[in-house]
C-alpha cells in the first residue's frame, strides 16, 4: 500500500501530467506537427519578449525547450488549484477498495470457519 496521502499523490499526478505535457510538446515542434508547431512558436515568441535575457542562449532547439517548458509550467501552475478535487478522488477509490478488500476478507474468513471441524478450531485461553 502506498504511504502517501491523497493529496500528496493529486500533486505527483498534477507533477507527472505536466512533464509528460511539456514533453510531448517538446516532440510535437520538433516534428513540426501541422496546428501544435506554430501555436507553441506563438508561445515562444511571447515568452521571448516577456524575458529577453532568453535571447542570449544560442542553439537551434532552443525555442522548442521554451515553449513546451512554458506550456509544462503553465499545466502544473493551472491545475495544481484542482489538487484538492483529485485527491478527494483518489481518497474515495482508496476507501473503497479498502472497504472491498475488507468485505473479501470477512468472507473468506466465514468460508474458512464453515470448512474447519467443530472440535479442532484453535481456542483463545
Amino acid at each position: 500500500m502506498n504511504d502517501q496521502s491523497p493529496f500528496h499523490e493529486a500533486v505527483s499526478l498534477i507533477t507527472i501530467a505536466a512533464f509528460l505535457l511539456g514533453i510531448g510538446c517538446y516532440l510535437a515542434a520538433h516534428n513540426n506537427v501541422p496546428v501544435i508547431s506554430p501555436a507553441l512558436f506563438w508561445v515562444a515568441v511571447q515568452v521571448y519578449h516577456w524575458l529577453p535575457a532568453l535571447a542570449s542562449l544560442r542553439g537551434a532547439e532552443i525555442p522548442y525547450l521554451v515553449a513546451a517548458g512554458t506550456v509544462g509550467i503553465a499545466f502544473y501552475i493551472l491545475a495544481l488549484p484542482f489538487s484538492p478535487v483529485l485527491a478527494g478522488a483518489i481518497g474515495n477509490a482508496m476507501q473503497t477498495r479498502a472497504n472491498r478488500m475488507a468485505d473479501r476478507l470477512k468472507e473468506t474468513r466465514e468460508q474458512n470457519a464453515a470448512k474447519q471441524p467443530v472440535g479442532r478450531r484453535y481456542t483463545a485461553k
